[in-house]
């Protein structure tokens, strides 16, 4: 187990190191643009929404050819989230979650009602907290009588369409991610990789300016 949860680490930073430094990195065809929500790389599509009181990133990561989209992590704001989908005509094919704590998937539940064609994809280990969603709030400390107020009464979350497998290849058009199975902060947490546009959606597994954190 030591050697193996210390093998997926460094694949890890192999993979981030790859993306930041990997030999075209001088080519300004393979930077986002630096306007801040929406940019685009060689054929990706990447939006950002800052949802919740956590200030979580919600991403929806399309293919700039086919338009065809996955929303990485719906911690909140689905109508937000389905505005800017639409605005930018894109199909969303799936619900795609690195893992399963509240912050990240508290949007499931209505982006599935607004969206019903769109799958739900998480890795299985994660399961369990996945079906706790209601009673996620109180793990952390909040009093039930602050949910509503904010947002954090969620429902019982649909059910889960796929799950994701290490090593696996899931395609949305013409971009093709490997699945990364990353297990510490959650069980079940994965991180997405596409080599191609040499990026890497980490979920929670790394923090900006810290280094993540094991629940």
């Amino acid at each position: 187990m030591f050697r193996s949860q210390w093998a997926r680490v460094f694949v890890l930073f192999r993979v981030i190191w790859w993306t930041v430094h990997g030999k075209q990195g001088l080519d300004p065809r393979n930077h986002t643009k630096p306007n801040g929500k929406n940019r685009t790389a060689l054929n990706m599509i990447i939006e950002e929404i800052t949802v919740t009181a956590f200030q979580q990133h919600t991403r929806i990561v399309g293919c700039e050819k086919t338009r065809r989209a996955i929303c990485v992590d719906p911690g909140d704001g689905s109508d937000e989230i389905v505005q800017a989908i639409d605005k930018s005509g894109l199909e969303l094919q799936a619900i795609a979650c690195t893992h399963a704590h509240m912050d990240h998937i508290g949007g499931v539940t209505s982006l599935k009602k607004l969206k019903p064609a769109a799958k739900i994809i998480i890795h299985p280990a994660d399961q369990s907290i996945y079906d706790q969603l209601p009673n996620q709030p109180a793990w952390i400390g909040i009093p039930r009588a602050q949910w509503p107020e904010l947002g954090f009464d969620y429902e019982p979350p649909p059910k889960i369409d796929e799950h994701w497998s290490d090593g696996q290849i899931y395609e949305v058009g013409e971009l093709s991610f490997k699945i990364i199975h990353c297990p510490g902060h959650t069980p079940g947490h994965v991180v997405l990789f596409e080599p191609s546009e040499r990026k890497v959606f980490v979920g929670d597994c790394l923090f900006a300016g810290s280094i993540g954190r094991t629940d």
